[in-house]
């Protein structure tokens, strides 16, 4: 969905799909334009794609095949589509994962696959996604929903407090056990930002914003040099000029170290004693602003025999990560030796990439790599390429509303902006990640 003239405006949709038929999908889409209900809407790159069995089958668009609804007026809101699948759904795998379900007495995958919606808002505005309402038939007992964590956790209001949720976490461990018995795991690999370490609902610039704040109330003494947005709009032009200078290589390399971004900072702004106090208001407010996921602590006591190393991608390097991860733990009797945190920053290699992947198998001497289990919450990062390569995946989604609530934080960030600095800045340099 592309907004016409670039007008940053939020938009919210629904969408409600049901099977007709072994090969045809019916489906309604509507449109509604919470904040500016007058705007124009055109559509664009809509696609629906398809899963089964958690694993991507096939992605169809949707921009020949929507048709208004008779009684909508004016610009339509309101569409009706039906989607062919292809019959390359059906091949010998897919034939397979039905068979499974079906001699467990389960409702096959195919006919409660999970849905996304995909819509693109402009080139700087985040992509949403929306699942259907899976139907199940109350009268059948032994039916089970496929993808059932990640249905709950895709439309849950709010999952820091799902993962309280003894229940819940049950099912999870519950998956992970026969997941573990089946392929011999050995290693449990956690993404740790929105996996183990649960953020608060607020988009990556706003964290640069509130820390930029933070910095200059616990050094008080810089604040006759420098002022919050200088710090905040140097950070932002530092962290987007580092990352376009690393997508122009062509290796795996996603993210410069903070420390050497930091180092860039504090020579702009004529403060470079100052890069060790920048480093630790970083760390800081990371663990002023972040909670350890429950989930995290049921895993260590449910598969303490077997090896947990944690990966991210991002800019700060491993042993920051440890320290936050040390400070979310020391109050636990847990042995803190056991962490071994691997970065893309510091490795110059990405779970995106696949790279860290490879070299997480070549340091632990994994010859097979579905021996390998690992969890997150990023569909590309932590499912889709870890899968591709043969590691065993557990996907942990954001749900849809906490996206949606860090893109609208996103939005009033940059409203609040806009008499600060000039649009053409904020749109070469601000941008939406959650």
């Amino acid at each position: 969905m592309v907004v016409r003239n670039r007008v940053l405006s939020e938009a919210e949709f629904k969408i409600l799909l049901k099977p007709i038929s072994g090969f045809f999908i019916e489906g309604y889409l509507e449109i509604s334009n919470v904040f500016s209900p007058s705007l124009e809407v055109t559509l664009a790159n809509l696609e629906v794609e398809i899963f089964i069995d958690n694993y991507l089958s096939t992605s169809i668009s949707l921009i020949n095949l929507l048709k208004p609804l008779s009684k909508s007026s004016g610009n339509p809101k309101e569409f009706v589509f039906t989607i062919p699948l292809p019959e390359s759904l059906f091949d010998s795998h897919t034939h397979q994962i039905i068979l499974k379900f079906i001699q467990k007495g389960l409702v096959p995958p195919l006919l409660l696959a999970e849905f996304q919606l995909w819509v693109n808002f402009s080139d700087f505005l985040p992509t949403y996604q929306a699942l259907p309402k899976l139907k199940v038939d109350p009268q059948k007992e032994g039916v089970i929903i496929p993808f059932e964590v990640q249905y709950s956790l895709r439309t849950v209001e709010n999952h820091r407090i799902l993962y309280q949720d003894l229940s819940f976490l049950q099912k999870i461990l519950a998956d992970l056990k026969e997941m573990v018995l089946e392929k011999k795991i050995r290693i449990i690999s956690l993404d740790v930002f929105d996996t183990v370490l649960l953020r608060e609902r607020k988009c990556e610039a706003r964290r640069f914003y509130d820390s930029a704040y933070q910095f200059l109330e616990s050094y008080s003494d810089l604040r006759d040099k420098i002022n919050p947005l200088d710090i905040f709009f140097t950070r932002l032009m530092v962290h987007r000029e580092t990352y376009r200078y690393l997508e122009s290589r062509q290796d795996d390399t996603v993210e410069e170290t903070f420390t050497n971004q930091v180092k860039i900072i504090c020579s702009l702004l004529n403060i470079e004693e100052r890069i060790t106090n920048f480093i630790d208001n970083e760390i800081a407010y990371e663990i002023a602003h972040t909670e350890l996921n429950p989930l995290f602590l049921k895993l260590l006591e449910n598969f303490s025999e077997l090896k947990f190393i944690f990966l991210s991608d991002t800019y700060l390097e491993a042993n920051f990560i440890k320290t936050i991860l040390k400070s979310k733990l020391k109050s636990l009797k847990i042995d803190l030796n056991f962490l071994e945190v691997f970065s893309s920053s510091d490795l110059s290699l990405s779970k995106r990439g696949g790279g860290i992947f490879h070299h997480i198998m070549e340091n632990y001497h994994i010859e097979k790599p579905f021996q390998i289990l690992h969890l997150g919450d990023n569909y590309y990062n932590d499912f889709v390429t870890p899968k591709s390569m043969g590691l065993s995946v557990y996907f942990l989604p954001l749900p849809d509303k906490e996206k949606w609530e860090r893109f609208k934080d996103f939005k009033y960030l940059l409203e609040e902006l806009k008499s600060e600095i000039p649009l053409e800045f904020l749109e070469d340099y601000l941008y939406f990640n959650p």
